[in-house]
């Protein structure tokens, strides 16, 4: 979606042709990614920082759970992890309700046939358990924030399906 995002974007003339390689890596897990930053050091040498979106997309709602944006770790800073906290207070000040009844929502990021659940998300410290924490490795040194949503109930169950998606969360 992002790709089909960019490229239509970009053919529209809404935002400018990109300047830099944006890749998507899908690589079976942890040792995938290892993998594919020894077999390509060329590529890995030129990347600037990373996002591992890893489960994203559920119901906030029905799962109880919540947006987490997980920093870089304190030895590799890096400007993306200000970009993702100004993205995700964005989405949590549009896309949450408010206490005071004269505010609304000024342009709330929603799917027409996603849900409505306000955006609770934290931006917590940098934690390894991802795919993110080989290429934050000191080996690899490339800044890497990681998305996910927490708990899931369907995490590496046969029930893992596309139904459970918020279009919403997707957006």
């Amino acid at each position: 979606e992002i790709a089909r995002a960019i490229t239509e974007l970009t053919a529209k003339g809404e935002i400018p042709p990109l300047r830099r390689t944006l890749r998507f890596i899908w690589v079976p897990e942890n040792i995938g990614n290892a993998a594919f930053a020894a077999t390509h050091p060329e590529i890995i040498d030129r990347m600037i920082c990373g996002i591992n979106m890893d489960m994203v997309s559920q119901y906030l709602n029905e799962n109880n759970a919540t947006y987490f944006f997980l920093r870089t770790p304190d030895s590799l800073p890096h400007y993306l992890n200000d970009v993702v906290a100004n993205f995700a207070d964005y989405v949590g000040q549009t896309n949450t309700e408010s206490l005071d009844f004269r505010y609304t929502l000024p342009d709330p990021i929603v799917s027409l046939t996603g849900s409505r659940d306000n955006f609770r998300y934290k931006i917590v410290p940098f934690e390894s358990g991802s795919d993110q924490y080989i290429y934050n490795d000191s080996g690899i040194g490339v800044p890497m924030v990681f998305f996910l949503v927490w708990p899931d109930a369907f995490y590496h169950s046969h029930q893992d399906n596309p139904d459970k998606l918020d279009p919403t969360t997707l957006k």
